[in-house]
């Protein structure tokens, strides 16, 4: 089994949805604003909403929530050696869950250093994003906040803000890429994903060295689109690399 602590290894020969998976990179990059060639020659509806608006069949937010977390969790611990679930506090708005005794602020998701948990807003954040795009906008915001936990037990520091933010993006983006090469996620899943990408970008002129600085919605796609392609060992060897750079 591979992990963070060891390069990785790969065998097995390319499978056709893994071939598909290359395509559908194209996708995600075009449904953030970042149309590349391969996009355009796969004839994938970039331009069509996602096809969880009004989702028929989808599964109730209850029942499908708990299993967006097993998936992620699952994911890291094949993947991080000694990993430890990090706790979960849903819905903070309504239980007062705070973070170092600070409260969080509404429509937030977020993973708490001191307390090593990840809590998130149902009310105005994760039910609104099930019922307007579908599951998998929900799955990239935990999957992102869990990239922070990875951080956490990693023991990684970072210079400036962003580039923690960029980093667990692209780990979300390896979690996506995982589900679609299982089977577990489909080319609307990803469209889902890059709908939820492109309601949290920075404003113009955020700062790089904004404490509260995540990078652009097209930035921070570019990172996802990253990790759907390149895997988790990958993520982290272009964090070192841009934050060496910087």
């Amino acid at each position: 089994m591979n992990d963070l602590h060891t390069p990785p290894v790969t065998t097995a020969r390319p499978t056709f949805r893994a071939a598909v998976a290359g395509l559908l990179l194209g996708c995600l990059l075009a449904l953030v604003g970042l149309t590349t060639a391969s996009a355009r020659a796969a004839q994938l509806p970039l331009a069509a909403p996602p096809r969880g608006l009004a989702p028929a069949g989808e599964p109730p937010y209850e029942q499908r929530v708990p299993a967006l977390i097993a998936s992620i969790d699952g994911f890291w611990r094949q993947r991080v050696r000694g990993y430890v679930s990090p706790g979960l506090q849903p819905g903070y708005e309504t239980t007062g869950v705070t973070c170092g005794g600070e409260a969080i602020e509404p429509g937030n998701a977020e993973y708490c250093f001191p307390g090593r948990f990840i809590t998130w807003d149902e009310t105005n954040l994760t039910r609104p994003y099930y019922e307007k795009a579908g599951d998998m906008a929900v799955g990239f915001v935990l999957a992102h906040e869990w990239g922070h936990a990875i951080q956490d037990q990693l023991g990684q520091r970072f210079r400036l803000n962003i580039f923690a933010e960029l980093e667990a993006d692209c780990f979300a983006g390896a979690w996506l890429r995982n589900l679609y090469t299982s089977g577990q996620a489909d080319v609307g899943d990803v469209q889902e994903a890059a709908w939820a990408i492109r309601q949290i970008g920075d404003p113009p002129g955020t700062r790089i060295d904004d404490p509260d600085a995540h990078g652009s919605s097209k930035l921070r796609g570019a990172w996802v689109a990253y990790g759907f392609k390149r895997g988790v060992h990958a993520c982290y060897a272009r964090t070192q690399q841009v934050m060496r750079a910087g």
